[in-house]
């Protein structure tokens, strides 16, 4: 018992030993006053139980048509789960409770709402192939887009087109757009000024966005138009439309249509080849035209090995520009060309070689002449004025008609060359046509053959096409060298063309012409 008080006692001792000596020494105490394992512990054990607020849930509905389509539970600040897009022909988008369209599949949701759903017209199950080309069967994306397009466009777009049929003062029941016009305006979608619809005239964007926001989404509308012009072209009016109605929704739905003037890298291909109506005119279904030179109503194009018409591009020393149309470098001429080669070219289908004879009779027989200019050998430039002068007033020298033959051949692709030189034994100053075809150079003579008939009513001879060496009895002197080796006043073969003026000349005698 003895030994067991004893023990008791020491341990005693030792207990309240090691009590003083921790709560007065402390040896890893910090600042203040505590060890940083027994602060960690401690705060461990004081630390709270971590905590999760639940976030706050709305209710998304959507009404179509009256009736419940769609409703959704969203939490708040997150999106909903669904793409809310019916397909429904006529759907034009969703509007809040203040009218306004809203993109529902981008907006976080924070309170509840109702979005309800707007209906336009019915569109046709396939509307592409709606937009119509032009008259002669091609689309001219870079013309403007008129109020006959538009209205078209949207007329045959409709599955249940308004009826009606107001009285309109300029336009007559053949019209091509007059049952679009009557329809739409009958229907409040486009506007007469008066009585009058102006067909032919640029459609502005506010009128665009009056017809456009009551068949599709107005917000679509004016975010396509809001960095165009006031007037569209009608390429971007095909692409207007091809974004409104959902583009790859309707690109599958048929074959596309081919335009060769809508070649594949112009922005508008694609909405073009799916809005623009079919045509046949050009190649058969899934084929293109053939390369090489094409006119179409008077206007020369080139077509290339895609199919399509080459732009701001040359062949040979023939020109092409933005719009693919060959141009001489000067409008009027152009336009005089254009309009004189329509009314010859009966055919597109016709002959070239056919064509080319058709404008050299044009210029044999329907010209007088009436003395002008001279040019000295090999002397270029004067083309242009002297084309004009005769295509305008049908009068000229030999010049004015090698000018006026010069821009019509070009006009049908051949690349002529209008020739300042000399004709016959006696030298008389004389302008022709060049024009190497097949590597062989051939000479039209329109106005000398012309004089035959006229002067002497010999009709049997012939000046169109004939080489240079089957033109021998006419000594045709076209350079410099011959006409210094003729010996000709004011030519030599060093130096060329003397500064000398050429005498002015009046009707040219015994078949010489002037």
């Amino acid at each position: 018992m003895k030994v067991l008080k004893i023990i008791l006692l020491t341990v005693i001792a030792l207990a309240v030993a090691a009590a003083f000596f921790f709560s007065e020494i402390r040896p890893f105490s910090d600042d203040n006053g505590g060890s940083p394992l027994a602060k960690a512990a401690g705060a461990a054990v004081a630390e709270p139980e971590e905590s999760y607020d639940i976030p706050a849930e709305y209710t998304v509905t959507f009404i179509y048509e009256d009736k419940l389509y769609y409703s959704e539970k969203v939490a708040e600040g997150r999106y909903l789960r669904a793409d809310i897009s019916p397909s429904e022909s006529g759907f034009l988008g969703w509007v809040d409770s203040e009218g306004e369209y809203c993109d529902v599949s981008e907006k976080p949701v924070y309170a509840d709402a109702v979005y309800t759903a707007v209906i336009g017209p019915k569109m046709k199950s396939d509307p592409g192939g709606s937009f119509p080309a032009e008259k002669d069967g091609l689309f001219y994306p870079e013309h403007v887009l008129t109020r006959s397009d538009l209205a078209r466009a949207v007329y045959n777009m409709l599955a249940e087109p308004p009826k009606g049929t107001p009285y309109i003062s300029d336009l007559k029941e053949n019209a091509l757009c007059y049952k679009a016009a009557t329809s739409l305006v009958s229907g409040g979608y486009m506007q007469l000024t008066g009585e009058r619809f102006r067909p032919d005239e640029p459609i502005a964007q506010e009128e665009i966005y009056f017809m456009l926001s009551q068949l599709f989404n107005g917000k679509k509308v004016e975010k396509f138009l809001s960095d165009k012009e006031d007037t569209l072209t009608r390429g971007e009016g095909a692409m207007l439309l091809y974004s409104l109605l959902g583009g790859s929704r309707i690109s599958s739905s048929g074959a596309e249509s081919y335009y060769p003037d809508v070649s594949t890298d112009l922005d508008c291909y694609k909405a073009v080849s799916v809005m623009g109506e079919p045509s046949n005119l050009w190649a058969p279904p899934g084929e293109r035209l053939q390369p090489g030179f094409l006119n179409v109503d008077g206007w020369l194009y080139y077509v290339d090995e895609g199919g399509f018409f080459i732009r701001n591009g040359s062949v040979g020393t023939l020109n092409f520009g933005e719009d693919g149309r060959f141009s001489s470098g000067n409008e009027e001429l152009d336009e005089l060309v254009a309009d004189k080669l329509s009314q010859l070219i009966k055919s597109r289908l016709m002959d070239r070689e056919k064509m080319l004879y058709e404008a050299y009779k044009y210029i044999r027989d329907n010209n007088l002449y009436l003395k002008g200019n001279y040019y000295r050998v090999e002397e270029t430039g004067w083309e242009t004025e002297e084309a004009l002068k005769l295509l305008k007033k049908n009068k000229g020298n030999c010049y004015s008609f090698a000018a006026g033959m010069w821009a019509l051949a070009r006009g049908l692709g051949y690349d002529a060359k209008a020739v300042s030189g000399f004709i016959s034994h006696t030298y008389q100053p004389h302008g022709w046509v060049e024009i190497e075809i097949d590597g062989v150079m051939y000479v039209f003579d329109a106005e000398q053959e012309g004089l035959y008939y006229r002067a002497r009513e010999e009709y049997n001879v012939n000046m169109f096409k004939m080489t240079y060496e089957t033109a021998s009895m006419w000594s045709y002197i076209r350079t410099v060298e011959q006409a210094a080796a003729a010996g000709i006043e004011g030519y030599t073969v060093e130096t060329g063309p003397e500064e000398t003026q050429q005498p002015e000349t009046g009707q040219p005698e015994e078949g010489n012409n002037g």
